[in-house]
């Protein structure tokens, strides 16, 4: 059997003991802090070459920014983290000042063109928009491009915040009230039926449609959706009335849910 130390020597033994792990355990933490130090500079060493070599093609082509955008993702990089948020990317790939520029287009476009859409834009016009202002071919800016514009201006708390009535759908809303799920069902509805709506056809289509999104079975009924229409119109300002139609029922048009044309 092992004999156990006993007093001061078995104290001093450990002493030393614990003292020689720490002082291995300090040699490996600086060797792998220099390691990694080591590794990050020749990072950012790689992607400053990448940044000057492909910098006016990361701003130009749509399809090799989303790439890059995901490169950067799997990697761990936020390109548009400047030195105030613990980055340098901004910096070094100029996409910082791209993706303002573009945030104060898109603040322009909505701002235009609140009065007419009170606010709710489809994403789809404002993507026309935008590249008709910056006098670019379709495409040149993507629905990723206008969501990661919209980040950058979350820190001044502008309220502009998306949705998704419909699949493949997305609105913007640029005032700080948020669309309640009433209203965001009739943008749907409208967005489906070339930007209009009126009381019966929402009596239908509630009752055919929201059963599997929760609503009470048999739809709204015919006063609950005159209430909700009329809110879009006197409270959200989202929609236009149209008492002149050719069947007499009263129409509801929803300017963000129409497909409008090109304006020459």
């Amino acid at each position: 059997m092992a004999r156990r130390g006993v007093g001061l020597a078995a104290f001093s033994h450990a002493s030393l003991t614990s003292s020689s792990f720490s002082s291995l355990s300090s040699s490996l933490s600086a060797q792998q802090l220099q390691h990694l130090t080591s590794q990050l500079q020749t990072f950012r060493s790689a992607l400053s070459t990448f940044a000057t070599h492909h910098r006016g093609d990361i701003a130009r082509d749509p399809a090799f920014r989303t790439a890059f955008h995901r490169m950067c993702a799997a990697l761990g990089v936020d390109p548009l983290a400047g030195p105030r948020r613990g980055g340098f990317w901004s910096d070094v790939l100029g996409l910082g000042d791209w993706y303002f520029e573009l945030a104060v287009q898109v603040v322009d476009v909505c701002v235009s063109t609140r009065e007419r859409n009170g606010g709710v834009i489809e994403m789809g016009d404002l993507l026309r928009r935008l590249t008709a202002m910056r006098g670019g071919a379709d495409g040149s800016i993507t629905p990723a491009d206008v969501l990661r514009a919209l980040a950058a201006l979350e820190p001044l708390g502008c309220g502009y915040t998306t949705s998704e009535p419909a699949p493949g759908r997305t609105l913007i809303r640029s005032l700080p009230r948020e669309l309640d799920t009433d209203q965001t069902a009739l943008l749907a509805i409208a967005a489906d039926n070339g930007g209009w709506v009126n009381v019966p056809l929402v009596e239908l289509l509630s009752a055919s449609e929201w059963d599997e999104r929760g609503q009470a079975k048999g739809g709204w009924g015919r006063e609950r959706a005159g209430k909700v229409l009329e809110d879009a119109v006197m409270t959200e300002g989202t929609a236009w009335v149209d008492d002149q139609c050719p069947g007499g029922e009263r129409e509801w048009w929803f300017p963000a849910a129409i497909k409008w044309e090109e304006e020459g």
